[in-house]
């Protein structure tokens, strides 16, 4: 499946092409990763589905799911109120613009990154090409009865 996105700036028109292969990305979830059962990462399983739906329908329209990240990488609740998450997954496809921003309409943030890029994401997937990275960034609330330990300094 191909998505093109059209803006005109300064009668100039702009294209961004990034094209999905859902079978092959599916496949990923059995083949490359296995999730990780830390009380964060349930968490983020858990909560992200709830709390943004549109992003949720996102990773499903590329062929992912909250439990397909190849790394989920959390930040803060030393309160166990809320968790800033970055997870990473792999699409199967091409991308033409690397640090392509998808437009969520909830609280998650959704970049694209091609395989090659400079930025720092998660790049150690073994995977061949072609295939590009999606970042999903979320703050989300914690839902599970169980918090997590305090980290000790």
């Amino acid at each position: 499946m191909l998505y093109i996105l059209f803006t005109r700036i300064k009668q100039e028109i702009t294209v961004f092409v990034y094209s999905i292969g859902r079978t092959r990305t599916k496949s990923y979830k059995t083949t490359y990763n296995e999730p990780c059962d830390c009380l964060y990462c349930q968490n983020f399983r858990e909560a992200y589905p709830k709390f943004c739906p549109h992003g949720n329908a996102l990773l499903e329209n590329f062929g992912l799911s909250v439990d397909s990240a190849l790394e989920v990488a959390e930040e803060g609740c030393e309160t166990g109120e809320s968790v800033n998450y970055t997870a990473y997954f792999c699409v199967s496809g091409t991308l033409t613009t690397d640090g392509y921003n998808v437009a969520v309409r909830d609280t998650s943030e959704i970049k694209l990154f091609m395989s090659s890029t400079e930025e720092p994401v998660y790049n150690n997937t073994d995977m061949e090409e072609p295939y590009y990275i999606l970042r999903l960034e979320v703050n989300l609330p914690w839902v599970l009865e169980s918090k997590p330990e305090p980290v000790s300094t």
